[in-house]
């Protein structure tokens, strides 16, 4: 398993969790992400720390039911029942399936409900419980959003047995990978199903999750600088930016697969043990297109001295490039004597190990830096310089980034071919997901590429999310294993 992206994503909701507790509309509210350690070892390899006290939703869910001698798939049983060839059917077609199947089942999907209230010992730890419950549902329901996180499935979400706090886990699919899939695309911007709704209070999405969502969303907007700066170093991070350019051909096969016979053993039981697997790689993209937008674009502090400085930056970038360029070529498995023989691959040697070190000096300094100092580096300061200052940070850095990519292009003689096109492949990849959060976080994500309006008020965005995942149509084009009728 690679948890490389993992990791950091528990740097965003560390400085979430900073902003939340800054924020006076939320510090009084208990509002925050509840994280756990990671520590990567190689791309395949690395070390997760225990989290006490917590079952997966599938794990309570089955439970739930094997005392109650209830079907695991029960919703599956019924669904197949009235239409054995479900994915067949259109989509108004599955539609109907889903809905009847949902209302012919016996439970009605209170077993959340009911979980939470056999395991609290009196009404007063229920009701915390609940409300913890619900509130920590509503935050990372929105930066899960923000963040385009996929693949929440019952065994990707666990509750805290004495909290009642919902935490997530396996950050696998970022940035709506899940949301261009081939295969079962997901349509939901989170995980909002019928148990989930029924284990909150009495007025379910419209009392404690509604108003949770639209402070959150709101600390959000107002820190939108601070997020997209961070998210931006995550889209050009060297070790995780190749998962943007999409799945190798035999890992798309060994997806295929997986769902046929995940489908095949679905009328016998529902496993969501086995989730669309993430997209792995054997190799690691060119690690110079981390400089596009990240340490030395920190250092200046208007859009004017950004203009300033665009030569010299290009100028530092296109040498970087040179120098990574000139490393792909070298193997640590060739013979030592051959490389100390030969003058030119020395050289490569050098080149490549000169890389790696500019590379470790940028994460060093990276990881020096705190959360609270991310945040008072860019909402900290003189007021008037912040309101003289037009346009925003973030905006300034991708508008910077595609002038260097221009000037980049012109330089195609400098360098190998091949090399380039792909920096440019992941370059104009990361620069769709950098807008993408940009108008999450200002409104505009659901206008067209061609359409243009104003930008929607927190409380009308949260409206259509909350709609988008309950919706219907939505829920019964998931894949099986995602179980959208829990």
């Amino acid at each position: 398993e690679d948890l490389r992206q993992d990791e950091r994503v528990m740097q965003l909701f560390g400085l979430v969790n900073a902003l939340l507790a800054r924020d006076r509309r939320t510090n009084q509210y208990d509002l925050n992400i509840k994280r756990y350690a990671i520590a990567p070892l190689s791309h395949n390899a690395g070390v997760v720390g225990w989290v006490p006290h917590c079952d997966t939703l599938h794990s309570l869910i089955r439970d739930y039911r094997e005392a109650k001698k209830i079907p695991l798939n029960m919703e599956n049983r019924e669904m197949m029942k009235l239409a054995p060839n479900y994915d067949l059917l259109t989509v108004m077609q599955k539609v109907e399936v889903f809905t009847e199947g949902l209302d012919r089942t016996t439970g009605k999907g209170n077993d959340l409900y009911e979980v939470l209230w056999t395991k609290s010992a009196n009404s007063e730890e229920w009701l915390e419980r609940r409300t913890k419950f619900t509130r920590s549902l509503a935050v990372m329901s929105m930066v899960g959003y923000i963040l385009g996180l996929g693949d929440r499935h019952p065994s990707n979400l666990m509750l805290d047995q004495k909290s009642g706090r919902v935490l997530h886990i396996d950050f696998g699919d970022c940035f709506e990978v899940a949301m261009h899939r081939d295969k079962f695309p997901e349509k939901v911007p989170f995980r909002l199903t019928r148990m989930l709704i029924k284990a909150m209070e009495v007025c379910g999405v419209e009392g404690s999750f509604r108003s949770t969502c639209e402070r959150t969303m709101g600390v959000l907007r107002d820190n939108r600088d601070s997020l997209v700066a961070m998210l931006e170093a995550f889209v050009y991070d060297p070790l995780i930016s190749w998962r943007l350019l999409g799945q190798s051909p035999g890992v798309e096969e060994d997806d295929e697969q997986q769902h046929q016979q995940q489908q095949q053993g679905s009328n016998a039981n529902v496993s969501t043990q086995q989730a669309p697997p993430r997209a792995m790689a054997a190799t690691v993209s060119t690690p110079g297109t981390v400089l596009h937008g990240t340490i030395e674009e920190e250092e200046e502090d208007s859009v004017e001295e950004e203009n300033e400085g665009d030569a010299d930056d290009v100028k530092e970038t296109v040498t970087a490039q040179a120098r990574v360029g000139e490393g792909e070529g070298f193997q640590p498995q060739q013979d030592s004597m051959a490389i100390m023989g030969n003058p030119e691959q020395q050289a490569m040697s050098v080149a490549h190990a000169r890389s790696l070190q500019m590379y470790n000096n940028m994460q060093s300094m990276a990881a020096a830096l705190s959360a609270s100092a991310r945040i008072a580096s860019v909402t900290g300061g003189d007021a008037n310089r912040a309101q003289a200052t037009e346009g925003s940070l973030a905006r300034s850095r991708v508008d910077r980034s595609v002038r260097r990519r221009e000037i980049l292009s012109l330089l195609e003689g400098a360098a190998e071919d091949g090399t380039l096109a792909n920096d440019e492949a992941l370059n104009e990849k990361a620069l769709k997901v950098i807008r993408r959060v940009q108008n999450k976080l200002a409104g505009t994500d659901f206008f067209g590429p061609d359409e243009i309006g104003d930008p929607l008020d927190v409380q009308d965005q949260v409206q259509k999310l909350i709609v988008e995942a309950t919706s219907s149509e939505n829920l019964c084009q998931l894949f099986i294993g995602w179980c959208a009728f829990w």
